[in-house]
């Protein structure tokens, strides 16, 4: 005679160890389904952490320091959520000196506010800084580190260049990565000569170091593009570093001329290479293995996949070799224009033995598009709000700002499973010969309805006249969140809206039961029902992101957004110091830290 399986007839030790493999919905589920599973998890702190942190869209640090046992980083998790919910974000402030407070470089790669002093190209040295803010609930210790003595001498002597332009930094591989112009000329004695010369964007690889040698792991300290532009055109040239990776997107203003490149930084060799006479597309790395390009004038992303192992440089692309392209709504095709800007968020790493309780989960890391789409007013309905452009008036148009954010989750089932599951050194790349298994998906197209609608949130943001400038650019990003920065001169202070973006960000968390544990069970006042802002009024007018993207004044069709999402505000007074520059509005002065925010500020050095 067959005896049936009771759970609760194993030992106490070994139900834990079960349910310490479930996650946290299904957790819920049994916390609700039984009286006994409700002690079981109530009782036992790591059940408790476990739930309690992946709800929070977080993951466990590295384990052993001081004062981290699984009840201490219960109570620093409750409060960091506490915090958050009530928005009372943890606020530091960095006050930087310069000689020249207009003459600075911004910089926030994910929780590390970075700022470098701009090198003009008759100006050879500069000054970096790196600081990590202090953790207030993680326990990140705070960390300060200043490079001196910045110079292009250390890269090319005696070769005419632009002098640095940008960079990105990666403090867990030692690494600064960097671009800069080479002309093709020789020395440029005139400010106007030196805007109009063209010169071919150059990157670079040195170590963090006062001496910014080249970092010993670059097999080749710098490599030069074959896309040529000029300063007079406003070039857009970003860095992405990723792991191994380096992304680097080149577009001139003189012509829809792309250049995009992703390059294995330690070997030299370009594993994927695209050109692209479309207007400013975006490339990304959302994996080592994976890119997504963002297109502006025909609204769409293209997914590709890259060998990051391979030798070869891999031969130019073009949107044809995509493995698949996912459209945006059919209705922003009646835009006049639209303005794209992308960017997304990847925790950051830190150096082997950094000590933290716990961190943003990078699976649900957020691409996030701002976009602007500009309709004339004849598109508008009556009894809408019609703006004039100044400089013409039978050019009325309006603008309407908002932010789509799309997890890196929603994207990866549109890659073929063969692709994701193989090794890395069996998967065909982009750059595999035809036959293979990514050739079967090429030319696929998904519609809006069978991607968008449940797997992003789409925020509408403002209604302006199309020749204002934007009112909520994204500050920065890290992980599930976002925040943007307005200022608010009826009240004179700051407003940061942080947005985050999970399946679990607006479950309600149950408050534990009293007892055994020696957590603090009150701290779980801020784990109340949030109301869904997800449905906005038929007439959603306002200057502040609500959610859903629901469109009655211009008649278009609805856009409706499902993928769960809750906003917090936190406002930040100015100050009133004399000798201190901080630019009202600018969406880069408030950012995102690990757990909170951080002021950047600049003060003048004082003069004789």
């Amino acid at each position: 005679m067959t005896v049936p399986f009771r759970f609760f007839d194993l030992p106490g030790e070994l139900q834990v160890r079960i349910l310490g493999h479930v996650d946290a919905p299904s957790m819920l589920a049994c916390r609700k389904a039984n009286s006994k599973l409700t002690s079981t998890i109530d009782d036992d702190v790591g059940l408790r952490y476990k739930l309690e942190l992946e709800i929070a869209g977080m993951i466990d640090g590295p384990p052993g320091g001081e004062g981290s046992s699984l009840s201490e980083r219960l109570n620093a998790l409750r409060a960091f959520r506490k915090a958050w919910a009530c928005g009372e974000h943890p606020l530091h402030e960095v006050a930087l000196a310069y000689e020249n407070a207009y003459n600075m470089t911004w910089y926030d790669p994910p929780a590390m506010a970075i700022s470098m002093a701009h090198i003009e190209w008759h100006q050879r040295e500069g000054t970096l800084k790196v600081y990590r803010p202090l953790g207030s609930f993680c326990g990140l210790a705070s960390r300060e580190d200043v490079f001196e003595g910045l110079s292009l001498h250390h890269v090319e002597q005696g070769v005419p260049n632009t002098g640095l332009k940008g960079y990105e930094v990666d403090v867990a591989q030692n690494l600064l990565v960097y671009w800069y112009g080479i002309f093709d000329q020789g020395p440029i004695l005139t400010t106007l000569a030196f805007q109009k010369a063209p010169f071919r964007p150059t990157i670079g690889f040195h170590a963090l170091e006062p001496t910014f040698q080249r970092h010993p792991c670059a097999t080749h300290p710098t490599i030069t593009s074959c896309f040529e532009t000029a300063l007079e055109h406003f070039p857009y040239i970003k860095i992405q570093v990723l792991g191994d990776l380096v992304g680097w997107n080149m577009h001139s203003g003189d012509g829809w001329k792309t250049d995009m490149l992703v390059i294995n930084w330690k070997t030299g060799a370009i594993v994927w290479h695209l050109h692209a006479d479309v207007r400013t597309p975006h490339v990304k790395l959302i994996s080592e293995t994976q890119v997504v390009l963002v297109q502006c004038d025909d609204p769409s992303l293209h997914l590709f996949t890259i060998n990051p192992a391979a030798t070869a440089d891999s031969p130019i692309l073009t949107l044809d070799d995509a493995l698949c392209t996912l459209r945006f709504p059919s209705c922003w095709e009646r835009a006049a224009r639209v303005q794209m800007w992308s960017d997304i968020g990847f925790s950051p790493a830190y150096p082997s033995g950094t000590p933290y309780y716990f961190m943003h989960d990078p699976d649900l890391t957020l691409l996030v598009l701002n976009m602007r789409l500009e309709y004339a007013v004849d598109h508008i309905e009556d009894g809408s709000e019609a703006v004039d452009n100044e400089d013409d008036p039978e050019d009325r148009t309006v603008s309407e700002n908002l932010l789509l954010l799309i997890p890196i989750a929603t994207l990866l089932p549109f890659y073929p499973d063969s692709l994701a599951s193989a090794p890395t050194d069996s998967r065909p790349a982009s750059n595999a010969s035809p036959g293979s298994a990514g050739e079967l998906l090429r030319s696929r197209t998904v519609p809006w309805e069978n991607w968008g609608t449940h797997g992003t949130r789409l925020l509408f943001v403002s209604r302006t006249a199309a020749t204002d400038p934007d009112v909520y650019a994204p500050s920065s990003l890290l992980g599930s969140c976002i925040s943007t920065t307005r200022y608010d001169p009826s009240q004179g202070s700051y407003v940061v809206n942080v947005y985050e973006a999970h399946p679990l960000v607006n479950v309600i968390l149950p408050s534990p039961r009293d007892g055994k544990s020696g957590v603090k069970s009150e701290s779980c006042v801020g784990d109340t029902a949030v109301d869904d802002p997800g449905s906005p009024s038929d007439d959603e007018t306002s200057d502040s992101a609500t959610g859903d993207y629901v469109d009655s004044k211009t008649g278009r069709s609805h856009i409706h957004t499902t993928y769960p999402y809750r906003s917090t505000t936190r406002i930040v007074e100015p100050y009133e110091w004399e000798d201190l520059h901080f630019l009202k509005g600018n969406a880069r002065d408030i950012l995102l830290t690990h757990d909170g925010l951080v002021r950047m500020m600049v003060k003048p050095r004082s003069r004789d």
